[in-house]
C-alpha cells in the first residue's frame, strides 16, 4: 500500500516548529516499520523558490514552495494546487492529510481514498488571536474550516473533545486517533537528572496557551515557595504579547524565578522534560495538548487548566491535577502540593507512564492509523468492484 501524507514536516525532524509537525514526525517514526506501507509526505515550506525532494529514514519528503503572503485571504490556493499535482503523480493508494487547513480538495473530490485529522479548531482558537490585525485574518481562516468540514467525508479527532466540538459541522465519519509520542521520551529516566522545584511549560508564548496567567500563578506560589522557577520553552507568535510577559516578570520581580528560553532543538526539549519536577499549563483552549503527552511519556506528573483535550488526556488525581484556568490559587495549591510531596509526585508520575505507554507510542498510534488506511482503501477497492 502506497500512502501520501500531506502535512507540515520539518527540513530538520530535530527542530519541530509546533505540535502538528511534532505528530506528522512521531506518526512516520511508527509507520515506517510496518511492512509493506509505503509512506511519501508532501509538505508545504514557507519561504522557500523551488521544489525539491529528500530521504529521511526510509521515506522521502516532497518540498513544495508556499507563498508567504496573502495564504489566509486566498485559502493558501496556490500552495492547495501545487500539493493537488504532487500527490497525483505519486498516485497513493490513500492520502493522509494533518490538519484540515491544509485539505486541498476544494472544488474537485479526492481522487483516493483520503482522510483528514483535525489538529486544531479555528472557531474556537481566534478569539485569543493577539493584536489588532489579526481580526483580519479570522474571517478567511473560519471560512475555509466551514468548507473543510463541509466537503470532507472522513475525518480523524484526535480526542473525544475534538469530536464533540467538529460533530455539529461536519456530515463526515469521525474516527478517534490519539496522538503519538516519540519514543525518545519515553527513555527519559523521570528521576535522576530531575531538579527540586522546576517547572517546565513547553508550547507557543501566546494568548491562547495563557502564559500570562502561568506567570500570574508563579507570583502567588512564589510567596510559598521562593526557590521555584518556571522555564519557558517555546517561541512567541506576536513580539508584543512577548514584550507584555517581560514587563510582568519585571514588575514582580520574578527575573530570578523566570527562563524565557526559546524555541529549542528537540534534544533540548528533552533534556527540560527530564529535569523538571512538573509540567504546567494554563491554555485557555487544547485540542490535545502535546505538553501533557510528552510528560506523561517522560513520566511527569502534570497541572494544566481543565479546558478541551487536557480534560481528555489527564487523569484527574492519577496522572495529575486539573484546575479551572482562572484560578489561580487553585494553581498553586496543586503546583505546592506536588513539589512538597515528592511520592504523590511520583506516584502520579509513573501512573502517567504507564497510561502513557498504553496510548501514546509511534508503534500503537501507527498500528490504528494503518488500519483505518487498509479500510478506507478495502472500500474503495469494493466500490470500484461494484
Amino acid at each position: 500500500m502506497k500512502v501520501v501524507v500531506v502535512g507540515p514536516y520539518p527540513r530538520d525532524p530535530d527542530r519541530i516548529a509546533n505540535g502538528v509537525e511534532a505528530v506528522v514526525v512521531y506518526l512516520l517514526e511508527g509507520l515506517r516499520r510496518i511492512e509493506g506501507l509505503d509512506v511519501e509526505v508532501v509538505s508545504g515550506q514557507k519561504g522557500q523558490r523551488q521544489a525539491d525532494t529528500r530521504r529521511d529514514h526510509g521515506f522521502s519528503v516532497h518540498y513544495l514552495p508556499s507563498p508567504r503572503r496573502l495564504g489566509n485571504l486566498t485559502f493558501d490556493i496556490v500552495e492547495k494546487l501545487r500539493t493537488l499535482r504532487k500527490v497525483e503523480d505519486l498516485r497513493p493508494d490513500v492520502v493522509h492529510i494533518h490538519n484540515h487547513a491544509n485539505y486541498p480538495y476544494l472544488l474537485t473530490p479526492p481522487p483516493c481514498p483520503t482522510v483528514t485529522t483535525v489538529h486544531g479548531l479555528i472557531f474556537r482558537e481566534v478569539a485569543y488571536d493577539y493584536g489588532a490585525l489579526n481580526v483580519f485574518r479570522r474571517l478567511p481562516r473560519r471560512a475555509l474550516e466551514r468548507l473543510v468540514l463541509r466537503r470532507a467525508k472522513e475525518l480523524v479527532a484526535v480526542t473525544p473533545y475534538v469530536s464533540q466540538m467538529i460533530r455539529p459541522l461536519t456530515s463526515a465519519r469521525i474516527r478517534l486517533l490519539e496522538n503519538p509520542v516519540s519514543e525518545r521520551y519515553f527513555r527519559i529516566d523521570s528521576f535522576t537528572e530531575e531538579h527540586p522545584d522546576r517547572l517546565l511549560f513547553a508550547g507557543s508564548l501566546s494568548e491562547l496557551k495563557n502564559v500570562l496567567g502561568l506567570l500570574r500563578v508563579l507570583r502567588v506560589l512564589k510567596g510559598r515557595l521562593p526557590s521555584v522557577q518556571l522555564r519557558l520553552a517555546g517561541g512567541a507568535r506576536h513580539a508584543g504579547y512577548l514584550q507584555l510577559l517581560k514587563n510582568f516578570v519585571h514588575a514582580n520581580q520574578l527575573e530570578p524565578n523566570v527562563a524565557f528560553l526559546g524555541h529549542l532543538f528537540e534534544v533540548e526539549l528533552l533534556t527540560e522534560y527530564a529535569r523538571s519536577s512538573l509540567v504546567v499549563s494554563c491554555s485557555h483552549e487544547e485540542t490535545s495538548g502535546m505538553i501533557v503527552q510528552q510528560a506523561m511519556a517522560a513520566g511527569k506528573a502534570a497541572v494544566v487548566s481543565n479546558v478541551g483535550g487536557f480534560a481528555c488526556v489527564v487523569k484527574q488525581g492519577e496522572s495529575g491535577f486539573l484546575v479551572d484556568t482562572n484560578d489561580l490559587d487553585g494553581f498553586a495549591d496543586r503546583i505546592h502540593l506536588l513539589l512538597r510531596d515528592v511520592g504523590l509526585r511520583r506516584r502520579m508520575g509513573s501512573n502517567a507512564r504507564q497510561d502513557a505507554v498504553r496510548r501514546f507510542t509511534p508503534a500503537a498510534a501507527a498500528e490504528k492509523t494503518f488500519a483505518v488506511y487498509q479500510e478506507l482503501a478495502a472500500g474503495s477497492l469494493r466500490r470500484s468492484v461494484g
